[in-house]
């Protein structure tokens, strides 16, 4: 089941309307650099991505979330009436909760040949576990513009949302394939 929120962001008039999945907080693990990787399609949010074979579906973190002792990942679909480079400034803020940390850094970069942004974390950040009693990792993000909008019942997104632990953020965006 998509479930919808807002997310106000102090930093900005106006809110992020998001189709989701999960924005479980979590932190740095060493990548899994030499494991292999399933490709994995999720129709709901017009992507193809690439995780660890290890990791497994995280229940109760929504629609599209995987996860195993190394890392995590969580799929949305969000919109807001800013452009690509506030929403991310304003994402990276975190409000009053500082999920990225104090002084969170932003790269704007290409994903899948689309606009898009990463959110990495400071050292500040906090870590908290994906599945209970499991490992605590701080929050990455990347938002990736769709090439048209993307209708999920009845409402129209126009960005990809992909919530990882930094260490896995840059593997899953690198295989990311929009399909819309």
């Amino acid at each position: 089941m998509i479930i919808r929120m807002q997310i106000a962001a102090a930093a900005i008039a106006g809110a992020m309307i998001v189709a989701s999945g999960t924005a479980a907080l979590a932190g740095v693990a060493a990548p899994d650099k030499a494991l292999p990787v399933k490709r994995l399609t999720s129709k709901a949010f017009a992507v193809t991505i690439s995780v660890p074979t290890h990791w497994t579906r995280t229940p109760y973190s929504g629609t599209f979330a995987y996860s195993g002792n190394s890392g995590w990942m969580s799929l949305e679909a969000a919109s807001g009436p800013l452009g690509m480079k506030a929403t991310c400034r304003a994402v990276a803020s975190g409000g009053a909760l500082h999920i990225f940390g104090k002084r969170p850094r932003i790269i704007f970069r290409a994903i899948d040949d689309r606009p898009g942004c990463v959110i990495l974390p400071s050292k500040d950040a906090p870590r908290f576990p994906v599945r209970r009693g499991g490992p605590a990792f701080q929050t990455s993000e990347a938002l990736v513009t769709y090439r048209h909008p993307l209708t999920i019942d009845g409402a129209a997104y126009r960005w990809l949302v992909i919530y990882a632990d930094p260490a896995h953020l840059t593997p899953l965006v690198d295989s990311a394939q929009l399909r819309h």
